[in-house]
């Protein structure tokens, strides 16, 4: 398994993009945020994962959509928690897409 170092995920972003540093982390937060909510990510053992976007109920209802990132329902997800403009989202999550790939 490989281990990515979340500062040089947001490195790139800022390099590749023209997201402030405050839409990234954002847009990368609420990523890891559905990714913990729908079972991809786990919080380390002991530990629960400290949500700042997703309300319980929206994680309640992400659990039911199985184990699959929408990337256009991540993007509005950023419109809608932390006002980042949504084709901003779109860079975020395609260079972050090309960053790991």
């Amino acid at each position: 398994m490989r281990q990515i170092d979340p500062s040089n995920v947001l490195a790139y972003v800022m390099e590749h993009t023209d997201a402030t540093r405050e839409q990234a982390e954002a847009c990368l937060a609420i990523q890891a945020e559905y990714m913990v909510a729908v079972g991809i990510m786990y919080s380390p053992v002991g530990e629960e994962w400290p949500f700042r976007y997703y309300s319980e109920a929206e994680r309640e209802a992400l659990r039911g959509r199985g184990r699959v990132v929408d990337p256009l329902a991540l993007a509005r997800d950023c419109v809608r928690l932390a006002g980042v403009p949504e084709e901003v989202a779109h860079a975020v999550y395609a260079a972050e897409t090309e960053f790991v790939a």
